[in-house]
């Protein structure tokens, strides 16, 4: 369904698909709503009022990081700890991953609705899913 800046809470991590794209491997992303003023490093897509979207998937493996440290700022891959810090640039800082997480770049559309402006910052998921 789709999503309004508003059923965002903060602090909590709301998990979305790019519309038409519920059923592509890369797709998977999350949603959280962060105090702007904690950012050391904006978000690689950007950010609407502290609101910023991630790839879902770790650059280490394409595991799923859905574990998050509420009040940290940081996600974790459960599948070999990779963390990611949010608030600078979801970048790895634990863990064998060694890309930041993907973000997607938002806007809110006339409709009131969430929407992707484009595609994610670098490709989703494992390193080695883009090469030839």
């Amino acid at each position: 369904r789709p999503l309004r800046p508003q059923d965002v809470p903060a602090e909590t991590m709301v998990g979305v698909f790019p519309e038409g794209n519920v059923d592509a491997g890369d797709a998977p992303a999350f949603a959280v709503r962060l105090d702007p003023g904690r950012f050391s490093r904006p978000p690689a897509g950007g950010q609407l009022d502290g609101l910023a979207v991630w790839s879902l998937l770790c650059t280490h493996a394409g595991c799923p990081v859905r574990l998050y440290l509420k009040g940290t700022g940081r996600v974790l891959c459960p599948c070999h700890q990779s963390s990611f810090d949010r608030l600078a640039g979801a970048r790895p800082i634990a863990g064998p991953a060694a890309r930041p997480l993907p973000g997607l770049p938002i806007e809110v559309g006339p409709d009131g609705f969430l929407r992707a402006t484009g595609d994610f910052t670098a490709p989703p998921g494992a390193g080695f899913w883009s090469r030839p």
